[in-house]
């Protein structure tokens, strides 16, 4: 059930003034709201991506970027979405490599491994120096 009862176009609105007081938050709980009953409000994803990608979230934005670069049918947005993606990728490749390791805290007796989840479990973060590599 909606939380808002405000027509698509003022959530929209919403989220676009939040995106540009750089509420990012706000503005993804806005432009999600709005996509959850209207998936093809092409606004609506663009504003929704770059906010994702302001607040962080880099997969999720280059997910919404990537469906518009495919689907959208409004060739501003889908050139804007192109240049988005353009951004995603050169912001990638000049983070640090990185890998991730999940260290599983050791299992209580008659536990079997498939009964045990990820929950409890710790992650790590290991940066590398592509530098050592050549």
């Amino acid at each position: 059930m909606s939380l808002h009862t405000r027509p698509t176009e003022e959530l929209v609105d919403a989220g676009v003034m939040a995106y540009r007081n750089r509420d990012f938050k706000a503005a993804v709980n806005y432009l999600q709201e709005v996509l959850d009953g209207e998936p093809l409000n092409w606004r609506a994803k663009l504003y929704l991506g770059m906010s994702f990608f302001y607040s962080g979230d880099i997969l999720m934005a280059g997910g919404q970027f990537r469906a518009l670069v495919n689907s959208c049918t409004d060739s501003d947005i889908q050139r804007k979405a192109a240049a988005a993606m353009q951004a995603i990728n050169s912001h990638i490749k000049a983070m640090p490599e990185m890998t991730c390791t999940i260290k599983k805290p050791s299992l209580p007796p008659n536990t079997k491994p498939k009964d045990f989840d990820n929950e409890g479990c710790d992650v790590e973060w290991v940066q590398h120096d592509i530098r050592e590599h050549t």
